[in-house]
């Protein structure tokens, strides 16, 4: 979702609203918001998962009773959207298990931070370039070390050939880490130069993202919340006591 400048709190209130609306009407279709630390400020991102496309459809029908439960509330729901949402964009992407290293590493509800890594491919590559993600994953099993990220491939809503490898992060502290001695030696110079040299074949271009998770406009599995209930558990402010009046003299 693209927010409308200025109008950021009337959009978290939004998202808490659909929040509520997911306990009313006991929904089991979770999400999580994410907003980029380093990129197009405006944006929110919203992901929720299912295991098979049939669950897509059951995602779709719990949210227009969502919808449903909203507009009885408030009938001027769809209008506040429309005055703090800009625009809006889906994406479908598929998680790749074979493209995966490591991929239960972090825990999600544990997953305070994310880095994204997008892949805009050459029209035909799409197997070549899998090979060539193989091979990566190998020489990281060869050294032994701490790296991983989950793979997902985009099936709808982009244009291309797209992949996407996120990498759940702690803390920003993760990205400190530095590269093992084994590390090195499996990606020697020799090595990088190969792989560099397939990538420019490959891919039309590379982009990468820092995300961070927002827990106020989330709906987290009962699940996540067990992993890290300080974290996911939202602490409504207390609602300010009224001036005591003075006394007269």
């Amino acid at each position: 979702d693209q927010v409308v400048l200025g109008k950021g709190m009337t959009f978290v209130k939004i998202a808490k609203q659909f929040r509520e609306a997911a306990a009313a009407t006991n929904s089991d279709v979770y999400w999580i918001a994410l907003t980029p630390i380093a990129g197009d400020g405006s944006e929110v991102l919203f992901v929720t998962f299912f295991d098979k496309y049939a669950g897509l459809e059951q995602t779709l029908a719990a949210f227009d009773k969502m919808g449903h439960e909203l507009m009885t509330k408030n009938p001027n729901f769809e209008s506040e959207i429309g005055e703090s949402q800009r625009s809006a964009h889906y994406t479908l992407v598929e998680f790749l298990p074979k493209l995966s290293l490591n991929p239960d590493k972090v825990n999600a509800g544990e997953a305070k931070r994310y880095e994204v890594t997008t892949f805009h491919l050459r029209p035909g590559t799409a197997g070549e370039f899998s090979e060539l993600v193989k091979e990566v994953m190998a020489l990281h099993k060869k050294a032994n070390d701490n790296e991983y990220w989950i793979a997902y491939r985009v099936v709808a809503g982009m244009k291309g050939s797209i992949y996407q490898f996120v990498t759940p992060l702690r803390s920003l502290a993760d990205l400190d880490e530095e590269d093992t001695e084994a590390t090195k030696t499996a990606f020697n110079s020799i090595v990088r130069k190969q792989l560099s040299a397939t990538v420019r074949d490959l891919v039309l271009s590379v982009e990468t993202s820092i995300m961070m998770t927002r827990p106020g406009m989330s709906n987290p599995s009962p699940e996540m919340v067990a992993a890290n209930p300080d974290f996911w558990t939202v602490k409504e402010p207390a609602p300010m006591a009224p001036a005591k009046k003075g006394k007269k003299k």
